[in-house]
């Protein structure tokens, strides 16, 4: 199933499959949920490293082995991959997952947090970015390489902390791995979706995020006052 999901199902395409998005659908009561990630044969494999790829052909966070499973929040839902030629994949269960990042600079390790996300844990070899659930959140996601203004990356712009992204052909992407029990309980943890129920179907992104529409009137202003200066 993993190789449904995600920027790689392109190289899958046959000349009769149309290409889609990766979809879910509303949200439902599960009618039994694990009390204990631990029992439930779903948890992934410490130190496990792979990539998050940013896809705003996503809908959802999709969270595959490279995070730990949290905690999942009673709710499921179908999600359909980009091909029409894989099936629907009913019942994903939503849940909270870890994962860790450790910033280059300064070799200290950071647990990110994901709610909401969808958890295909080992079935999912890599895991998918929603960027606009993180920014939703409020954080400022770069995902443009061709940006002059902005550093390619995640930033808290409430500490200022740039996770920064990296570029695999035209796909931005981290590369993060499973946290230990020991780095969970002890390393800074930066949340960057919110517990809130995600309903991607039910959400106006105009309405919570103009982060785009923003930062390009920040730029003009800025631009406006220089050319100002140098009269």
């Amino acid at each position: 199933m993993g190789n449904a999901f995600g920027p790689r199902s392109y190289t899958k395409i046959i000349k009769k499959a149309r290409t889609s998005q990766v979809t879910s659908s509303a949200r439902r009561a599960v009618a039994k949920v694990a009390s204990c990630p631990e029992d439930t044969g779903s948890q992934t494999k410490e130190g496990r490293q792979s990539r998050i790829e940013d896809d705003t052909h996503a809908d959802t966070w999709c969270l595959g082995a490279n995070f730990r499973l949290l905690c999942y929040t009673g709710q499921s839902c179908d999600v359909s991959p980009f091909l029409d030629l894989y099936g629907t994949v009913e019942n994903v269960q939503i849940a909270s997952g870890a994962t860790a990042w450790t910033d280059q600079d300064t070799g200290i390790a950071h647990i990110l947090v994901v709610h909401q996300g969808l958890w295909f844990g080992t079935k999912m070899p890599h895991s998918l970015m929603n960027p606009n659930q993180t920014r939703v959140h409020g954080f400022s996601v770069c995902n443009n390489p061709f940006d002059p203004n902005r550093s390619l990356g995640i930033v808290d712009t409430d500490s200022g902390m740039l996770i920064p992204l990296k570029m695999s052909g035209s796909t931005a992407y981290l590369e993060l791995r499973v946290p230990t029990a020991l780095e969970l309980s002890e390393c800074n943890h930066i949340v960057l979706t919110s517990d809130a129920e995600w309903d991607p179907s039910n959400i106006s992104l105009q309405d919570w995020s103009n982060e785009e529409v923003d930062h390009q009137r920040l730029i003009l202003s800025w631009n406006g006052r220089r050319r100002g200066f140098s009269r």
